[in-house]
């Protein structure tokens, strides 16, 4: 059965955004495509991107970063989290994303391996909508969990924290 659309229903205008991990030097950002997490509870995460002239990729990049951070927190950091598939992706406009982006992820069903979720990026009038399955695994000599458990965990704390500068 195709999905149609998303589950979600967020305000189409987010709020003004900076780039936080850009101006944190604790944290390296290379390919970090969230300044914020705005909300976190069980059932889903709401983020925001700034972005700057972005192609559309980068907006699927950004959900799916939120949908496997979101993920990591569930499991406390003990385990790898990334993206398996993306079934469907829609957009409203295809021209490069720019201006303060909020994105919001809900989890729609899990098992230990993996897990569904809806996407729903905003910017203006701009809307990109996907369903997107995030792998699980445990932490192996390739994803190495005395790097990468840290890492994402403090990433987490750092975004987390980054939500009062970015309402």
């Amino acid at each position: 059965m195709p999905h149609t659309h998303c589950s979600l229903t967020i305000s189409l205008h987010a709020p003004g955004v900076t780039d936080a991990l850009i101006e944190q030097t604790a944290i390296p950002s290379p390919f970090t495509l969230l300044d914020a997490i705005l909300e976190y509870e069980p059932a889903r995460l709401a983020a925001a991107r700034r972005f700057r002239r972005a192609p559309l990729w980068h907006g699927l990049e950004s959900m799916a970063q939120a949908a496997a951070m979101h993920q990591r927190a569930l499991t406390d950091f003990t385990r790898h989290a990334f993206l398996l598939s993306c079934d469907v992706c829609r957009f409203t406009e295809n021209r490069p994303l720019n201006g303060s982006a909020r994105i919001a992820v809900a989890l729609c069903g899990q098992s230990r391996n993996a897990a569904r979720y809806d996407a729903l990026l905003t910017l203006e009038a701009h809307a990109l909508c996907a369903c997107l399955h995030i792998g699980l695994m445990p932490y192996d000599a390739r994803f190495q969990e005395e790097i990468l458990r840290l890492r994402y965990k403090e990433a987490f704390t750092c975004l987390l924290n980054a939500r009062s500068t970015s309402r």
